[in-house]
């Protein structure tokens, strides 16, 4: 649970910015995402799958790069 303190005098956007900032740092707004709707475990494989192929072309298509 992102939760910041007001200082004595402080302008309600520098407030507003220091949350927005300390919610993207802990990483709330892609947690709420992924929980928005349930995956079922094999889907979820295929996902980590995908994503690992996806990774695995982008670094070939780099090293191939460098030659």
């Amino acid at each position: 649970m992102a939760k910041i303190v007001l200082h004595e005098g402080e302008d309600i956007n520098s407030a507003l910015k220091r949350f927005n900032k300390k919610v993207m740092k802990d990483d709330i707004m892609n947690e709420c995402r992924r929980r928005e709707y349930f995956l079922k475990p094999s889907d979820i494989r295929k996902e980590q799958a995908r994503r690992a192929k996806k990774l695995k072309a982008s670094i070939v298509r780099k090293n191939q790069k460098d030659y």
